[in-house]
């Protein structure tokens, strides 16, 4: 009978001593692989030549679907389910699977009610490292998306697929060029060419002013529903 090797400390068994003791490097906390291109240490060497790969750009394993790349063989497993739907990770708790084990990791929380991330910045907790990512563009006031017809920004996505609405919806908007800005002025219509940035009536009273850039004073004229007043607000294109 052929001998095999056990771990002393969980229960997995090897062929070779050797892959023992290259597993043994886990449990007992030491790293000796080293990167050179920063301080980070690594226990297993196929760990380090993974990481190296973040900083030379390599990635030598493509998808035999379509043209992505990937820097680890696990990364281009886990993207491969995209095309085949299979989904290999079962909740015990209901009938929701998942392409990858993180995704299946998140949504057990949903069930324990487990809120492992908390705010730096305040007391919250939080499910999903996502959700607190959301939850510091409140204190750190960053607002990564931008409108693409105007120069407004937004500290969530949900905001801005509102905010867009403006531009893509039906109703009326029109453009028109002053020397001087004034909110109040009356505009005649039939001198006005309309925008090509409809919007959607409902959300006709919910225009805010915009800076001007470079190409001069160009101001966003709409007309309101109930008295057919004209109103002119700065606008970018």
């Amino acid at each position: 009978m052929e001998s095999t090797y056990q771990c002393s400390h969980c229960e997995k068994v090897f062929r070779r001593n050797s892959n023992l003791k290259r597993h043994m490097i886990i449990h007992n906390g030491e790293k000796p692989y080293q990167c050179n291109y920063c301080l980070k240490a690594f226990s297993q060497n196929t760990q380090l030549i993974n990481h190296l790969r973040t900083h030379t750009g390599e990635k030598p394993y493509q998808c035999n679907i379509c043209d992505r790349t990937f820097s680890e063989k696990n990364t281009l497993n886990d993207h491969q389910r995209v095309h085949t739907g299979e989904k290999p990770y079962q909740c015990s708790q209901c009938e929701k699977a998942f392409s990858l084990k993180s995704g299946l990791n998140s949504h057990m929380r949903t069930h324990t009610g487990e809120k492992p991330y908390q705010c730096s910045h305040c007391d919250k907790y939080f499910s999903q490292n996502s959700t607190l990512r959301r939850h510091l563009r409140i204190h750190t006031g960053e607002k990564p998306y931008r409108c693409r017809y105007c120069k407004m920004y937004f500290s969530v996505n949900s905001e801005l697929t509102s905010h867009m609405r403006i531009h893509t919806n039906t109703g009326t908007i029109y453009l028109v060029k002053q020397e001087e800005p004034d909110n109040d002025v009356k505009v005649n219509m039939e001198d006005i060419p309309q925008s090509k940035y409809p919007m959607k009536q409902e959300e006709l009273k919910k225009i805010v002013e915009f800076e001007v850039e470079e190409m001069g004073p160009i101001y966003l004229v709409k007309q309101e529903l109930d008295d057919i007043k004209v109103k002119a607000y700065p606008f970018c294109l």
